[in-house]
């Protein structure tokens, strides 16, 4: 995961959603700093950042999904409750979206359990289903994609 790359907004609101032990003062003050950071690094590096972004190696296009697992997510699920599946792959809560998307294309899913029962949401966002769960498709994607996986 060392080689997603994140929008300073996404940056932000995990900065600002960190834990509740910190002081309201020192995140107002973290997000300050990092704020003014964006804004004047933002306009003189914003060329060369996409172009070194897009020629480096391990780079993810931010139009296609990240490899999240090789393998489903199983997760028990409770009747009537929506669960928003992550489609970018990006989320640090996977399977299910935590807004990572934002600088993305992707929008995430959202399941509706019809009954309690577990399911297998896909872990490599590959899926052809249009709920999120897994249809196999992982094992025939290329090995190097995600080497930190075990296989179902």
């Amino acid at each position: 995961q060392n080689n997603l790359i994140l929008c300073p907004s996404v940056m932000l609101a995990r900065l600002l959603s960190k834990s509740s032990t910190r002081s309201l003062l020192l995140r107002r003050s973290a997000a300050t700093v990092l704020r003014r950071q964006m804004s004047s690094s933002s306009s003189s590096s914003s060329s060369s950042s996409a172009s070194s972004s897009s020629s480096s190696s391990g780079s993810v296009s931010a139009d296609e999904p990240v490899i999240a697992a090789r393998r489903s997510f199983k997760i028990q699920v409770i009747k009537g409750q929506e669960y928003w599946w992550c489609r970018c792959g990006r989320s640090q809560f996977q399977p299910f979206c935590d807004g990572s998307h934002e600088c993305t294309s992707f929008e995430p899913v959202k399941y509706v359990a019809d009954r309690t029962k577990i399911v297998g949401f896909c872990g490599c966002k590959h899926t052809k289903r249009s709920d999120g769960l897994c249809d196999g498709t992982h094992r025939s994607l290329p090995k190097e994609d995600e080497p930190n996986d075990r296989k179902e």
